[in-house]
Formats: structure tokens, sequence, C-alpha cells
């Protein structure tokens, strides 16, 4: 299966991290004036021009799309999926998202120990 991923660009689907239509899960509800997106806290989303985990997402940021956030709340939701592209990218209701997930919610940066690294968890 092909997904979109930016523009007209698609991306192969070579797996699945999760793939669960029945399972329940807390999901982020980030809102924006012409759509929502609802991804786990630890999804990577396109902020500005560096993708970040989205539970660092706050209201007034913009996305890469150029659109302001308005909200941000937890929600409960039926079903997971987490489709693993080629590209490593997918769009999501339009918005640029990673399929790649962040083990530090405190930063966008890898971390070891106390030194931040300037390294993007994107480009691991």
């Amino acid at each position: 299966d092909l997904v979109r991923t930016q523009g007209d660009e698609y991306s192969e689907v070579y797996g699945f991290g999760h793939r669960n239509p029945d399972a329940v899960a807390v999901y982020l509800r980030i809102s924006l004036r012409s759509r929502v997106i609802e991804l786990s806290s630890d999804h990577m989303i396109k902020l500005g021009h560096t993708f970040v985990p989205a539970s660092l997402v706050r209201v007034g940021d913009i996305l890469s799309n150029h659109e302001e956030v308005i909200g941000v709340r937890t929600v409960s939701q039926r079903g997971i999926f987490a489709p693993l592209t080629r590209s490593g990218t997918l769009s999501v209701n339009g918005l640029l998202c990673s399929n790649y997930i962040s083990l530090q919610r405190d930063s966008t940066n890898l971390k070891i120990g106390p030194i931040q690294t300037g390294i993007s968890w994107h480009w691991l």
C-alpha cells in the first residue's frame, strides 16, 4: 500500500509498529482552525522546520502547514495504527508527521544523562 506523505508525494507502507482496530488508547487531540489531528504523545509532528514529540506541542505553536495550534487535550479512542513508511513520514489530516517516536517526551533532541546532544530524534 501507499500513503500520502507531502503534497502529491506517496510512500510505500512496509509494515506497522501498531495495528489493532479494537484497542483503546490515549491520544493528544491537536486542534487547528481548519482541522484536528489525533496522535500519541510520543509520535513526532512537524513544528515549524523540525519534528518534535507531540507532547511538546502547545497552544500558539505554528505547525508545518503554517496553522496555529488553538487547542491540545487528551482523548481516548478505539484503534491503534502506526504505519511504517519507506520515507519515514506520512500525512495525517494534511499535516506532515513522522512514523518515528520519541523516547524522551521532554526534549526534541537526544539526551545522554544530563547532556543535550543537539541531535534531533528524526535523524536517528
